[in-house]
């Protein structure tokens, strides 16, 4: 399932056991929130639930929490072209002033 710019997926660990990850949709790596600069491929949730729901759930939350670094998931949401800029005024030219003959 897509989920703001993140893809989870639920899958059973054990019998009754499942957990998700998390990829960004882009491909590329997710940036933990710390005070180390930390870079996975995926995020999976620590804990076991007993149902794929659940689990999908607990990644949802993760997400919510700001697990993960804005600045990833801004990145797949902004292009140069999709900012909306103000009109750059026109640059003045300096003029020289007329030499004395």
């Amino acid at each position: 399932m897509e989920y703001k710019h993140f893809l989870l997926r639920a899958f059973q660990r054990e019998p009754g056991k499942w957990r998700a990850s998390v990829k960004r949709l882009d491909g590329k790596p997710l940036m933990l929130v710390g005070s180390e600069r930390v870079k996975l491929d995926k995020f999976v949730t620590g804990v076991d639930s007993s149902t794929a729901k659940d689990a999908l759930l607990l990644a949802i939350a993760a997400i919510e929490a700001g697990a993960f670094s804005r600045r990833s998931a801004r990145a797949t949401r902004e292009t140069p072209g999709d900012r909306s800029r103000r009109p750059r005024r026109p640059r003045r030219r300096r003029t020289k002033a007329p030499q004395p003959k």
